[in-house]
């Protein structure tokens, strides 16, 4: 019983933290969400209240920490491209328009002939 809500409340956590933007904010209203109706759901069968709670708890603990492994690795694939964006299309014939003879950025001055 405990290993099954372990699995259904860490994929509904998972699911919900994936679909909106990541916050501590979302974070706490999700395991709110999910952990009183995994608790509401437990009480209405009245058997098996503490595995639930357990698995509920570790579900989305566990749920939790896979939405934080994705936002990061989302967060480290976007200052790569980045990265890349500066180092190749910045660097192209296009930006050397935006730079005077000197290699600097133009001002308004640069324009004004």
């Amino acid at each position: 019983m405990e290993e099954t809500v372990l699995h259904i409340t860490r994929d509904a956590t998972k699911k919900a933290l994936a679909e909106a933007r990541f916050s501590a904010e979302k974070v706490k209203d999700v395991s709110n969400t999910v952990l009183s109706a995994s608790t509401e759901a437990a009480e209405e069968a009245g058997s098996h209240i503490k595995e639930v709670v357990n698995g509920a708890v570790q579900g989305t603990r566990e749920g939790i920490n896979t939405a934080i492994e994705a936002a990061k690795e989302a967060l480290s694939a976007t200052g790569d491209k980045a990265k890349v964006f500066v180092r190749e299309d910045m660097a192209g014939p296009k930006s050397r328009s935006l730079c005077n003879r000197t290699g600097r950025p133009r001002n308004h001055k640069d324009f004004a002939s």
